[in-house]
């Protein structure tokens, strides 16, 4: 394949290196999913009980993740990023240390808090050192972290705390976080922040008054985006928060919940690759075609309840699917929005944590009433009504009509 212009070296490593913050990051946020029988026997509480470490994660986030965008837009890029990764080293070491839910809780608090400006820092990154025409690129490669967690992060992190304890995993994981602490002030480049953003974080005047800004993102289109992703992760994680109860009651042992999870992840690898190639040139294709190919695979999942191989071969068509979503959403709030890219980023990332939070809660009292066998077709519901919204409503910009970065971002 021959190279894209503009698209070198030097921008694959500093965006790799952001790929590995959000494989961190993504790999903290769900791996009680994996773990949620070891953890829940363990520390003697039910399930739902841990699934709620995974909703109090999420709540922050969403809570969290626009205000404090905006109270640090004005802060130095790399050295935010670098604070992010030193709360999640902080974070999952108090997380291996705990042996109470309210302590798991506190730690997973703390994560959350990084979770909810991290998104904006990295997106932000990504948008101002590729060019303008090879946005969702450079977005869907560090978004690929993402599923490189449900590839290797989850998986890997589910087979070593079923082998060593799942105190173990969250070590591994704080170590992870000091290594790039290390790394990034080597890779990246100090970014100063966005010229364009204000102190309310939009682009445009800091003079704009409230009423304004409200103006510009109901224009913008990033309401129907959240709006989406809301629905959109809402249906994913009622069912996914609850992996391993659903794997378990389809016959596989706890051992197995690894390998087929790690099933789920490599099929995403395809689905990043499918989102590369549309992301840039057939954005609204592409996310109308990711969603359907979701609810299909949850609508197959749904009538494969409880039958092993049916079960298993239909995860590879989740993973696929789910992993293509996150590089068009995000890149569509970015180019359609009025905002800055950190702004829009965080406006996403507070709807996905939502859409997260309330899917655990919804697939607890699910499990708690009437079994895990009902999930994948409720998880559906959400989905089909995504599917309705950017169908109908979502415009996306077009890619070729932007203008090209006028020159790279200069070094360290």
């Amino acid at each position: 394949m021959a190279p894209v212009p503009g698209f070198d070296w030097r921008l694959r490593g500093r965006l790799l290196l952001l790929c590995g913050t959000v494989l961190l990051a993504v790999t903290g946020e769900m791996l009680p999913a994996g773990l949620l029988a070891v953890m829940a026997d363990d520390l003697a509480v039910s399930r739902s009980a841990v699934a709620g470490v995974v909703s109090a994660y999420a709540v922050v986030v969403a809570v969290a993740a626009v205000p404090l965008t905006i109270l640090t837009a004005r802060w130095p890029r790399r050295r935010l990023l670098l604070g992010c990764l030193a709360a999640y080293a902080v974070s999952n070491a108090a997380m291996a240390s705990s042996s109470a839910l309210p302590a798991l809780i506190a730690a997973r608090t703390l994560g959350g808090l990084a979770h909810a400006v991290l998104f904006s820092v990295v997106t932000g990154y990504a948008t101002r050192l590729a060019p303008a025409r090879l946005t969702g690129r450079a977005v869907s490669l560090v978004l690929a972290g993402g599923t490189a967690a449900f590839v290797l992060g989850v998986p890997l992190g589910t087979w070593l705390g079923s082998l060593l304890g799942w105190r173990t995993a969250f070590t591994a994981l704080a170590a992870a976080a000091v290594l790039l602490v290390l790394a990034t002030p080597v890779v990246l480049p100090a970014l100063p922040a966005a010229p364009t953003t204000t102190r309310h974080g939009l682009a445009g005047p800091a003079a704009a008054g409230p009423a304004e800004q409200r103006r510009n993102r109901a224009r913008s289109g990033l309401g129907v985006i959240a709006g989406f992703v809301l629905l959109l992760m809402l249906g994913h994680s009622t069912l996914y928060t609850y992996v391993s109860p659903l794997l378990l009651d389809a016959g596989l042992t706890r051992a197995g919940i690894g390998p087929a999870l790690l099933l789920f992840g490599v099929a995403g690898l395809l689905g990043i690759w499918g989102a590369g190639r549309l992301a840039d040139h057939r954005p609204r294709a592409g996310l109308t075609g990711f969603t359907a190919v979701l609810l299909l695979a949850l609508v197959l999942l749904a009538a494969a309840t409880g039958r092993t191989w049916a079960t298993v071969l239909v995860l590879p068509l989740w993973g696929a699917a789910y992993a293509g979503m996150p590089g068009f959403f995000m890149s569509a709030a970015v180019r359609a929005s009025r905002t800055s890219p950190d702004t829009s980023a965080a406006v996403v990332n507070a709807a996905s944590n939502a859409g997260i939070a309330l899917g655990a809660f919804v697939g607890g009292q699910v499990i708690t009433r009437a079994g895990v066998d009902t999930l994948a077709l409720l998880a559906a519901v959400p989905v089909a009504l995504a599917l309705v919204v950017i169908a109908v409503r979502h415009r996306p910009a077009d890619p070729s009509k932007q203008q090209e970065a006028e020159a790279p971002v200069a070094g360290r």
